[in-house]
């Protein structure tokens, strides 16, 4: 297990270097001279002091040796100052956003993964009937629906037209508490979770059906247990495995949808200040987030091989 778990370590840090490399090329690549998002166009600068603002921030330097140094910052905890926002240092700001990126994708993946798995149960002991092919119409529905149009049909619908939830934001002006917090990120979390059902309704239907069908659950009915019983113990063990291995890798897509989530409630997390950062051409923060959400993504996989390996030994012996 301990062999497996630096193996998979030093993998996850091998593609974190890849894609730190990948968004660094990506962003130099861009149309532009980097140096116009530290040039105010109100205010004029000659020739010579643009050359030495260059030479200051390194930008007259390789691409590789630019990287490499803001490698070697960025391992020491430097990941620069930002652009857009007055010089604060961005791991300042993402400290102050990765909170309620956290709790909105939390909740929205718990949410998904714990209804589409009630789900999918259903779908799969009900199969070929018509509470089945209802909730197949509904999970492909969810996944052909993009995550910034459910999220303003559910605006217009329960908070402009209905007024049962707040229109966004993570506090009421003036209010604050986990009770209120809690409120506001009901129609968010609600508008990520059914972007990210599908997924995980199907799994959980396969893998049921396919648990089903085995001889141990035959057997366990000849014995004459009940059908719960059947598909709750019996059942149900092996074919949540396929959905653990699901759940971390839904983490990405859940981080997608939150960027256009968070733009269309106004939920002040790190998907929010990604656009507002990329609008700006604020290099060091598009940098800094990438960096923390692919470090992220990368650590939500590993844990999850790891917890697929302790129940599944045939993972770690292969």
């Amino acid at each position: 297990m301990l062999r497996y778990l630096l193996r998979r370590t030093a993998a996850a840090a091998l593609m974190l270097v890849l894609l730190s490399m990948v968004t660094f090329a990506l962003l130099r690549a861009a149309p532009g001279d980097p140096i116009a998002a530290y040039v105010s166009p109100t205010i004029p600068m000659s020739a010579r002091a643009i050359a030495a603002l260059r030479h200051r921030l390194g930008l007259d330097l390789p691409l590789a040796e630019q990287y490499l140094l803001w490698a070697w910052h960025a391992l020491n905890g430097n990941l620069g100052r930002s652009i857009g926002h007055g010089e604060i240092p961005v791991a300042m700001l993402i400290a102050d956003r990765i909170g309620p990126t956290v709790l909105l994708m939390g909740t929205g993946i718990l949410l998904s993964t714990g209804f589409g798995v009630v789900l999918g149960i259903v779908a799969a002991v009900w199969r070929g009937g018509t509470l089945d092919a209802l909730l197949a119409g509904l999970g492909a529905l969810a996944l052909a629906s993009p995550a910034f149009l459910t999220g303003l049909l559910a605006l217009f619908l329960f908070a402009a037209r209905w007024h049962l939830l707040p229109a966004g934001g993570l506090i009421t002006p003036g209010g604050g508490g986990w009770a209120d917090v809690a409120w506001h990120l009901v129609l968010p979390a609600s508008v990520l979770a059914a972007a990210q059902i599908a997924m995980p309704l199907r799994y959980m239907r396969a893998a049921m059906i396919e648990s089903l069908g085995t001889q141990y659950v035959r057997t366990a009915r000849a014995k004459g247990l009940s059908p719960a019983r059947v598909v709750l113990l019996h059942a149900l063990r092996n074919a949540l495995l396929p959905v653990v291995t699901l759940t971390g890798a839904t983490i990405g897509t859940a981080i997608g949808g939150a960027v256009f989530v968070e733009s269309v409630f106004d939920w002040p997390g790190m998907g929010s200040l990604l656009v507002s950062a990329v609008s700006a051409r604020d290099y060091p923060l598009v940098m800094g987030i990438a960096l923390v959400v692919g470090a992220f993504v990368l650590a939500a996989n590993l844990v999850t091989d790891l917890v697929y390996a302790a129940v599944d030994p045939r993972i770690r012996i292969a």
